[in-house]
């Protein structure tokens, strides 16, 4: 099929192979065959017709082959879009119903969208229903409105409608340069291969999925506000981790963990955080051993502690996420970090292909 690209060809090639399957029993099967067969009866006997018969098979096939075609025009190539870092955190724009220019946080630790509720009134938003919102303490949920936005593009990908959470946003999860109108979470790019490469400011959405037996892919599980969370080893301690790009720091801990720590140097507060709906002081120390996780190790980091967290829940932040490719397969539960000649050799770890709303919490 030379008027497919080479992506459109794998993505219609990908789809005939999962599907084919579901198609055989048709093909095959005269049992199945026969219950949308004109018949008729000659004593007492059923007799298929074989102009339907023809007619059916030629009907299945057309669908599976329209139905790969499908799979195969709106498969497309890596978008790349670019990200704005210069407030610590990945910043990216939308557009909103073909004109309205809207600057969210991409943030892979928030389990919906939120914007800002005053945009949204400026914006003149339906309100679809409500829900509570809080962050990783459990302590400040609320209730909130949703609201629909419609049409939403980021770069040249289409999303359809996105709902979020309208909130008062505090200036404190802002951009360095101005406020922000919202958090864009990762999970409504789920259709998507996201790759995030925070240190060269791209985002790239492309179709696929990730080998899960590439050497730097891990799995990753949810918790009920379906966050993407790893295994992590702090020095002896093995604590939960989730992803947050919304967060600017390195790795961030309960304070509770730190008597468990080998630290080298005294805790010291070095200021506060913000969730979209609490305050909380922030703590940070040097590790005296090293941190690992995916396979990738980080000697001697500076950790951050604080009273949101709580137990063994550990939060990795776009300050450390920065340092790694880092590519979510949401379809599969997958992950991949990569690093130096593993970033450069991304897509060995990728195979294309095709492929309610939560409660919101945004990151620090």
């Amino acid at each position: 099929m030379r008027f497919l690209d080479p992506t459109q060809t794998r993505a219609f090639n990908q789809f005939v192979f999962n599907n084919i399957r579901e198609f055989l029993p048709i093909f095959c099967q005269p049992a199945n065959l026969a219950r949308e067969l004109q018949t008729s009866s000659r004593d007492g006997e059923l007799i298929p017709d074989l102009d339907s018969l023809e007619t059916i098979m030629q009907r299945r096939i057309s669908t599976l082959w329209m139905a790969a075609m499908w799979a195969a025009v709106t498969a497309t190539a890596a978008t790349t879009i670019p990200l704005d870092m210069s407030s610590g955190r990945p910043v990216v724009e939308i557009v909103v119903n073909g004109g309205n220019s809207l600057t969210m946080v991409l943030d892979t630790g928030a389990s919906g969208s939120v914007i800002n509720a005053e945009t949204a009134r400026e914006l003149g938003l339906e309100v679809v229903g409500e829900e509570m919102v809080g962050d990783p303490s459990g302590k400040n949920q609320h209730a909130t409105q949703v609201v629909a936005l419609p049409d939403v593009t980021i770069g040249a990908t289409s999303l359809g409608e996105i709902r979020a959470s309208a909130l008062d946003l505090p200036k404190a999860i802002g951009h360095a340069r101005h406020g922000i109108d919202g958090v864009l979470s990762v999970r409504d790019l789920e259709r998507y291969l996201v790759t995030l490469d925070l240190a060269a400011g791209e985002l790239r959405l492309s179709s696929g999925q990730l080998n899960p037996d590439a050497t730097d892919v891990v799995p990753f599980y949810t918790d009920d506000m379906a966050i993407p969370w790893i295994h992590a080893l702090v020095g002896p301690l093995t604590v939960h981790a989730f992803l947050d790009t919304g967060n600017p720091g390195l790795l961030s801990l309960s304070k509770a963990t730190a008597k468990h720590l080998e630290l080298d140097g005294p805790l010291e507060v070095i200021g506060e955080g913000r969730t979209v709906s609490s305050t909380f002081e922030i703590s940070a120390a040097p590790l005296a051993g090293e941190v690992t996780f995916a396979g990738q190790s980080i000697k001697n980091p500076t950790l951050l502690f604080d009273e949101l967290h709580r137990g063994t829940q550990a939060n990795i932040g776009s300050g450390l996420l920065s340092q790694f490719v880092v590519t979510l397969d949401q379809s599969n539960k997958l992950v991949r970090f990569a690093t130096g000649r593993g970033a450069q050799s991304h897509q060995q770890a990728v195979v294309m292909g095709t492929h309610s709303h939560p409660r919101p919490k945004s990151g620090h």
